[in-house]
Protein backbone atom coordinates (compact mmCIF):
# COMPACT_ATOMS: atom_id res chain seq x y z
CA UNK A 1 0.00 0.00 0.00
CA UNK A 2 1.37 3.60 -1.06
CA UNK A 3 1.60 6.37 1.84
CA UNK A 4 1.16 9.70 0.64
CA UNK A 5 3.00 12.14 1.97
CA UNK A 6 1.04 15.25 2.71
CA UNK A 7 2.18 18.89 3.15
CA UNK A 8 0.37 21.65 5.64
CA UNK A 9 -1.54 22.83 2.44
CA UNK A 10 -3.68 25.62 3.85
CA UNK A 11 -0.38 26.87 6.16
CA UNK A 12 1.70 27.15 3.20
CA UNK A 13 -1.21 29.40 1.50
CA UNK A 14 -1.09 31.71 3.84
CA UNK A 15 2.62 31.80 4.35
CA UNK A 16 2.96 32.51 0.42
CA UNK A 17 0.16 35.77 0.71
CA UNK A 18 2.74 37.11 3.46
CA UNK A 19 5.40 36.74 1.53
CA UNK A 20 3.56 38.59 -1.17
CA UNK A 21 2.92 35.14 -3.20
CA UNK A 22 -0.25 33.79 -4.75
CA UNK A 23 0.11 30.35 -4.49
CA UNK A 24 -1.16 27.32 -6.12
CA UNK A 25 -1.01 23.42 -6.77
CA UNK A 26 -0.69 21.88 -10.51
CA UNK A 27 -0.70 18.90 -11.06
CA UNK A 28 2.51 18.06 -13.38
CA UNK A 29 0.31 14.78 -15.46
CA UNK A 30 -2.59 17.03 -16.95
CA UNK A 31 -1.37 20.27 -15.95
CA UNK A 32 -4.87 21.52 -14.29
CA UNK A 33 -4.37 23.70 -11.52
CA UNK A 34 -6.13 23.99 -8.41
CA UNK A 35 -6.81 26.94 -6.28
CA UNK A 36 -7.80 27.92 -3.88
CA UNK A 37 -4.85 25.21 -3.59
CA UNK A 38 -5.48 21.41 -2.42
CA UNK A 39 -3.43 18.54 -2.93
CA UNK A 40 -5.26 16.19 -5.12
CA UNK A 41 -5.88 17.01 -8.78
CA UNK A 42 -9.58 17.46 -9.19
CA UNK A 43 -9.47 16.15 -12.96
CA UNK A 44 -7.20 13.35 -13.23
CA UNK A 45 -6.69 12.31 -9.39
CA UNK A 46 -3.66 12.69 -9.46
CA UNK A 47 -2.09 12.98 -5.47
CA UNK A 48 1.39 14.16 -6.64
CA UNK A 49 0.43 17.62 -7.79
CA UNK A 50 2.84 20.66 -7.21
CA UNK A 51 2.86 24.31 -5.84
CA UNK A 52 3.52 27.02 -8.26
CA UNK A 53 3.22 30.88 -8.06
CA UNK A 54 0.68 32.65 -9.83
CA UNK A 55 0.97 35.93 -8.47
CA UNK A 56 0.77 37.59 -12.15
CA UNK A 57 -2.22 35.43 -13.15
CA UNK A 58 -5.53 36.66 -15.02
CA UNK A 59 -8.80 35.06 -14.91
CA UNK A 60 -11.72 35.81 -16.97
CA UNK A 61 -15.16 36.56 -14.94
CA UNK A 62 -18.25 33.79 -15.71
CA UNK A 63 -20.65 35.67 -13.74
CA UNK A 64 -21.14 38.67 -11.60
CA UNK A 65 -23.46 38.67 -8.96
CA UNK A 66 -26.09 42.01 -7.44
CA UNK A 67 -24.22 43.42 -5.12
CA UNK A 68 -27.10 43.28 -2.31
CA UNK A 69 -25.74 45.02 0.88
CA UNK A 70 -26.43 42.64 3.83
CA UNK A 71 -25.35 44.05 6.90
CA UNK A 72 -22.21 41.60 7.96
CA UNK A 73 -20.30 42.46 5.18
CA UNK A 74 -20.79 46.65 5.03
CA UNK A 75 -17.32 46.42 6.91
CA UNK A 76 -15.41 44.54 4.30
CA UNK A 77 -17.23 46.31 1.73
CA UNK A 78 -15.90 49.39 3.77
CA UNK A 79 -12.13 48.17 4.07
CA UNK A 80 -12.16 47.25 0.40
CA UNK A 81 -13.26 49.98 -1.36
CA UNK A 82 -16.43 48.10 -2.43
CA UNK A 83 -17.22 44.84 -3.77
CA UNK A 84 -18.93 42.72 -5.55
CA UNK A 85 -19.25 38.25 -5.74
CA UNK A 86 -18.04 37.27 -9.15
CA UNK A 87 -17.18 33.82 -10.28
CA UNK A 88 -14.01 33.59 -12.39
CA UNK A 89 -11.95 30.86 -13.99
CA UNK A 90 -8.43 30.90 -14.32
CA UNK A 91 -6.33 29.04 -17.12
CA UNK A 92 -6.81 25.06 -16.71
CA UNK A 93 -8.59 25.89 -13.69
CA UNK A 94 -12.19 25.25 -12.33
CA UNK A 95 -14.50 27.81 -11.52
CA UNK A 96 -14.86 29.24 -8.15
CA UNK A 97 -16.92 32.31 -6.46
CA UNK A 98 -14.87 35.03 -5.04
CA UNK A 99 -14.46 38.47 -4.20
CA UNK A 100 -14.04 41.66 -6.42
CA UNK A 101 -12.57 44.54 -4.58
CA UNK A 102 -12.03 48.21 -5.38
CA UNK A 103 -14.92 48.86 -7.54
CA UNK A 104 -18.48 50.81 -7.14
CA UNK A 105 -21.79 49.06 -6.15
CA UNK A 106 -23.20 51.31 -8.92
CA UNK A 107 -21.03 49.77 -12.26
CA UNK A 108 -23.23 46.39 -11.66
CA UNK A 109 -25.18 46.48 -15.27
CA UNK A 110 -22.01 47.57 -16.67
CA UNK A 111 -19.91 44.76 -15.38
CA UNK A 112 -22.88 42.10 -15.98
CA UNK A 113 -23.79 43.57 -19.21
CA UNK A 114 -19.75 43.03 -20.48
CA UNK A 115 -18.56 40.29 -18.37
CA UNK A 116 -17.38 38.48 -21.16
CA UNK A 117 -14.90 41.05 -21.28
CA UNK A 118 -13.92 41.68 -18.24
CA UNK A 119 -10.49 40.40 -17.07
CA UNK A 120 -9.15 40.09 -12.90
CA UNK A 121 -6.03 40.10 -11.56
CA UNK A 122 -5.36 39.00 -7.73
CA UNK A 123 -4.12 41.29 -5.15
CA UNK A 124 -3.02 40.76 -1.85
CA UNK A 125 -4.27 42.68 0.99
CA UNK A 126 -4.48 42.65 4.83
CA UNK A 127 -7.79 41.74 6.09
CA UNK A 128 -7.84 42.78 9.81
CA UNK A 129 -6.01 40.04 11.26
CA UNK A 130 -5.02 38.13 7.76
CA UNK A 131 -4.04 39.00 4.38
CA UNK A 132 -6.18 37.49 1.78
CA UNK A 133 -5.99 37.16 -2.16
CA UNK A 134 -8.74 38.89 -3.54
CA UNK A 135 -9.31 39.74 -7.28
CA UNK A 136 -9.78 43.21 -8.76
CA UNK A 137 -10.67 44.53 -12.19
CA UNK A 138 -7.66 44.94 -14.72
CA UNK A 139 -8.81 48.39 -16.48
CA UNK A 140 -5.94 50.76 -18.05
CA UNK A 141 -5.50 54.02 -15.65
CA UNK A 142 -7.50 52.44 -13.06
CA UNK A 143 -4.65 52.14 -9.91
CA UNK A 144 -3.94 48.25 -7.90
CA UNK A 145 -6.32 48.33 -4.45
CA UNK A 146 -2.91 46.90 -3.37
CA UNK A 147 -1.26 50.47 -4.66
CA UNK A 148 -4.33 52.49 -3.02
CA UNK A 149 -3.61 51.14 0.49
CA UNK A 150 0.24 51.42 0.26
CA UNK A 151 -0.19 55.11 -0.93
CA UNK A 152 -2.88 55.64 2.00
CA UNK A 153 -0.48 53.94 4.56
CA UNK A 154 2.45 55.93 2.63
CA UNK A 155 0.69 59.43 3.58
CA UNK A 156 -0.14 58.62 7.58
CA UNK A 157 3.63 57.50 7.74
CA UNK A 158 4.52 60.81 6.11
CA UNK A 159 2.69 62.72 8.58
CA UNK A 160 3.49 60.85 11.59
CA UNK A 161 -0.62 59.42 12.24
CA UNK A 162 -0.51 55.56 12.75
CA UNK A 163 -3.83 53.66 11.94
CA UNK A 164 -4.27 53.73 15.54
CA UNK A 165 -4.50 57.27 15.82
CA UNK A 166 -6.46 59.00 13.73
CA UNK A 167 -6.56 62.57 13.98
CA UNK A 168 -9.63 63.91 15.39
CA UNK A 169 -12.16 65.86 12.60
CA UNK A 170 -11.84 69.68 12.50
CA UNK A 171 -15.26 70.99 13.75
CA UNK A 172 -16.32 74.16 11.65
CA UNK A 173 -16.67 77.44 14.06
CA UNK A 174 -20.05 77.39 13.99
CA UNK A 175 -22.25 74.31 13.64
CA UNK A 176 -25.85 74.93 12.20
CA UNK A 177 -28.16 73.44 14.43
CA UNK A 178 -29.54 70.08 12.88
CA UNK A 179 -33.66 70.72 11.86
CA UNK A 180 -35.30 68.82 14.68
CA UNK A 181 -37.18 65.71 13.57
CA UNK A 182 -40.68 65.06 13.22
CA UNK A 183 -42.58 62.86 15.89
CA UNK A 184 -43.65 59.86 14.81
CA UNK A 185 -46.61 58.24 16.73
CA UNK A 186 -47.22 54.67 17.07
CA UNK A 187 -50.65 55.29 15.99
CA UNK A 188 -49.69 56.85 12.94
CA UNK A 189 -50.86 55.10 9.66
CA UNK A 190 -47.56 54.59 7.70
CA UNK A 191 -45.71 53.39 10.94
CA UNK A 192 -49.09 50.60 11.39
CA UNK A 193 -47.91 49.74 8.29
CA UNK A 194 -44.19 49.03 8.11
CA UNK A 195 -44.84 47.99 11.80
CA UNK A 196 -47.17 44.64 9.89
CA UNK A 197 -44.89 44.01 7.08
CA UNK A 198 -41.90 43.80 9.36
CA UNK A 199 -44.38 41.36 11.40
CA UNK A 200 -44.86 39.39 8.18
CA UNK A 201 -41.39 39.53 7.32
CA UNK A 202 -39.73 38.65 10.68
CA UNK A 203 -42.18 35.98 11.74
CA UNK A 204 -42.75 37.79 15.12
CA UNK A 205 -46.25 39.53 16.38
CA UNK A 206 -46.93 42.99 16.00
CA UNK A 207 -47.45 43.45 19.36
CA UNK A 208 -43.20 42.59 19.74
CA UNK A 209 -42.54 45.41 17.65
CA UNK A 210 -42.02 48.94 18.62
CA UNK A 211 -40.53 52.23 16.50
CA UNK A 212 -37.60 51.42 18.96
CA UNK A 213 -36.86 48.33 17.94
CA UNK A 214 -33.39 47.65 16.00
CA UNK A 215 -33.38 45.61 13.07
CA UNK A 216 -30.48 43.74 13.71
CA UNK A 217 -30.59 43.35 17.29
CA UNK A 218 -34.24 43.22 17.85
CA UNK A 219 -35.42 41.33 14.74
CA UNK A 220 -33.07 39.07 13.23
CA UNK A 221 -29.58 39.42 11.25
CA UNK A 222 -30.65 37.08 8.51
CA UNK A 223 -30.48 39.66 5.36
CA UNK A 224 -33.03 38.14 3.76
CA UNK A 225 -35.55 38.91 6.32
CA UNK A 226 -34.79 42.51 5.78
CA UNK A 227 -35.46 42.34 2.12
CA UNK A 228 -38.62 40.41 2.21
CA UNK A 229 -39.77 43.66 4.58
CA UNK A 230 -38.74 45.92 1.85
CA UNK A 231 -40.78 43.93 -0.70
CA UNK A 232 -43.73 44.21 2.02
CA UNK A 233 -43.48 47.97 2.47
CA UNK A 234 -42.85 48.35 -1.39
CA UNK A 235 -46.03 46.53 -2.28
CA UNK A 236 -48.51 48.03 0.93
CA UNK A 237 -47.33 51.58 0.09
CA UNK A 238 -46.29 52.42 -3.18
CA UNK A 239 -42.90 52.72 -2.51
CA UNK A 240 -39.42 52.30 -3.97
CA UNK A 241 -36.59 51.43 -1.38
CA UNK A 242 -32.88 50.64 -2.59
CA UNK A 243 -31.26 47.92 -0.77
CA UNK A 244 -28.27 50.67 -0.15
CA UNK A 245 -30.47 53.08 1.73
CA UNK A 246 -31.86 49.95 3.94
CA UNK A 247 -28.43 49.14 4.70
CA UNK A 248 -28.00 52.74 6.83
CA UNK A 249 -31.32 52.16 8.72
CA UNK A 250 -31.16 51.02 12.30
CA UNK A 251 -34.95 51.04 13.89
CA UNK A 252 -38.33 50.37 12.78
CA UNK A 253 -38.72 54.23 12.98
CA UNK A 254 -35.85 54.71 10.76
CA UNK A 255 -37.65 52.89 8.19
CA UNK A 256 -40.77 54.85 8.94
CA UNK A 257 -39.38 58.03 8.31
CA UNK A 258 -37.62 57.18 4.95
CA UNK A 259 -41.38 55.57 3.59
CA UNK A 260 -42.79 59.23 4.65
CA UNK A 261 -40.03 61.19 2.75
CA UNK A 262 -40.80 59.10 -0.39
CA UNK A 263 -44.62 59.29 -0.20
CA UNK A 264 -43.98 63.01 0.08
CA UNK A 265 -41.51 63.33 -2.61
Amino acid sequence: MRVIETEPIVQTYYDGLEEGKVLARRCPACGHIEFPPYIACNSCGNLDTEWIDITNIRAKVLQVMPPLVVFPELEFKKRHHGYMVIHIQIPNGDPYATSLVNIEAERYEELYENKDKLVVKPVIVQDEDMKLCLWELEEEGKKSLYEVLAEEEAEKEASGISQEEEPAPELPAEEEEAAPQEEISADDEVAKQVIECASLAYEIDESEISLQSDIRMDLSTQSIKMIIMISEIEEALGVTIEITEAANLVTIEDFVRLVKSKLID
